[in-house]
This record gives C-alpha cells, sequence and structure tokens, in this order.
C-alpha cells in the first residue's frame, strides 16, 4: 500500500514545486449570461461565478445581454493581462464615469444605465468598483466620488527601489531611494534627484525630487511620487 501512495504522491509533488518555481498564478474568468431584472431583459457579467455588473439598458445597437458579453470579453483580456484587485480603479475619462483595469476600460456607467439602476453615474461605477475588487480577492474601496481626470489616483499604487543622484554642497553622492505611487507613475520615475543647499554656512537644505530621467542638472520632476526610505553612500566629497 505504501509504495502505491508513493509513487502518487512524488509526482504531486512534484506538480506543485513546478508550479512555484516557474509562478504560475490562477487567472480568474469572466462570463456573461442573460437574465430578466423587473420583467426587462438584462444581462450579467460574473467572475468565477460571481456577480460583479448587471447591465440593464440597451445602448449603441446592442442589446444588454450582447453588452455585458462585450464587457466580459474585456475584462477577461484585462485578467489574462495580469491585473488584479489593486489595478481596478473606478475613474472619470472623457467626462463619463468608467471602471477601469490597469489602462484598460471594462465598463462605462452611462446616465441611463446608472437611472436603471436608481443610482448616479459616480455611485454606480463605484459599486461595480468594489463588486469586481471583491470578486478577485479585494477588500472593497470605501465610498466617495471617484477622482477627475486628470486627478492623481492612488488606486492601484506600487512602489519600487530607483538610485539617488546628488549634485551640490558637500558633494556627489550616489545612492538608492524606494519610491511610492500610482503604477503609471513609478513606471515613469527613473531615480531621485538630491539638490544639496547651505544657507548662510548655518543650515544646510536637501530636497528629494523623484525624476523621469537620469540627468539630474535639469530634473523632469514626476508628480505624485513620494520618496519613503533612503540609502545613501558618499563616492565623492569636498
Amino acid at each position: 500500500m505504501r509504495p502505491i501512495l508513493v509513487r502518487w504522491a512524488v509526482p504531486a509533488i512534484a506538480v506543485v514545486l513546478l508550479a512555484v518555481m516557474v509562478g504560475v498564478v490562477y487567472a480568474a474568468i469572466a462570463t456573461s449570461r442573460p437574465v430578466t431584472l423587473d420583467g426587462r431583459e438584462a444581462g450579467e457579467v460574473l467572475v468565477d461565478g460571481q456577480v460583479v455588473f448587471r447591465v440593464r439598458t440597451d445602448a449603441g445597437g446592442f442589446t444588454a445581454e450582447q453588452r455585458a458579453a462585450q464587457v466580459a470579453d474585456r475584462l477577461n483580456d484585462a485578467l489574462q493581462a495580469g491585473a488584479g484587485p489593486q489595478d481596478v480603479r473606478a475613474t472619470t475619462v472623457a467626462g463619463n464615469q468608467v471602471v477601469m483595469a490597469r489602462d484598460m476600460l471594462i465598463i462605462t456607467a452611462d446616465p441611463a444605465e446608472a437611472a436603471a439602476n436608481g443610482l448616479t453615474p459616480e455611485q454606480l461605477a463605484r459599486e461595480w468598483q468594489g463588486n469586481l475588487v471583491v470578486a478577485l480577492g479585494g477588500e472593497r474601496p470605501p465610498s466617495g466620488p471617484p477622482p477627475r481626470e486628470g486627478d492623481v489616483d492612488w488606486t492601484g499604487q506600487a512602489d519600487k527601489v530607483v538610485p539617488i543622484l546628488s549634485v551640490g554642497t558637500p558633494g556627489i553622492s550616489l545612492g538608492a531611494a524606494r519610491v511610492s505611487g500610482p503604477r503609471d507613475k513609478i513606471a515613469a520615475t527613473k531615480a531621485v534627484a538630491q539638490l544639496n543647499a547651505e544657507f548662510q554656512r548655518t543650515a544646510r537644505i536637501r530636497a528629494f525630487i523623484p525624476v523621469s530621467d537620469l540627468n539630474i542638472t535639469r530634473p523632469k520632476r514626476v508628480q505624485g511620487v513620494s520618496v519613503n526610505a533612503l540609502i545613501d553612500m558618499r563616492l565623492v566629497g569636498f
């Protein structure tokens, strides 16, 4: 009996170890289905069997059921690209309230759809965002109006370590800093510029500015990114 168990256990353990080593991650699956809500034909979008969106109105020549199918397709594209609960946000794009996953538009909370759900477009976008985040294993975000277009949106924030480059009193330094902020802003951050200044020989000022290139003589600041850890190593001192 024991040799049989061992013969089956060894391959099973090997599969588990292989999955861990190659970083296999299960991707959720979005589906859609037709439903009847309040006596009207509608469509639902589900993630692993959990309803996240209910589409009640026709638009653009498509029925509510067809719109739900389109939304499920977009959502699957985002999930296959690795989007997770931290990447889902409700925001305003071109004056419309939408739900995004990373940089992918998933669904629009248009006025007709919001009215059919008894909500404002802003409220519906937030509700849909929360439903999707929870279905993907995250915690429902706090209520409130979606950020306006152009606002810094901290949903799905990231961090990374970038070099510190410094020119000024008392010399040239090289170190490292950890920066945090929205994912797209962090991707654009290449370094932290350390600016040194001395005021009347009594005070030294050090400013750390996230920048988008390594030419710190004319730094291009990245807005919405914070510096929250420093590792400083002086290479040349005067």
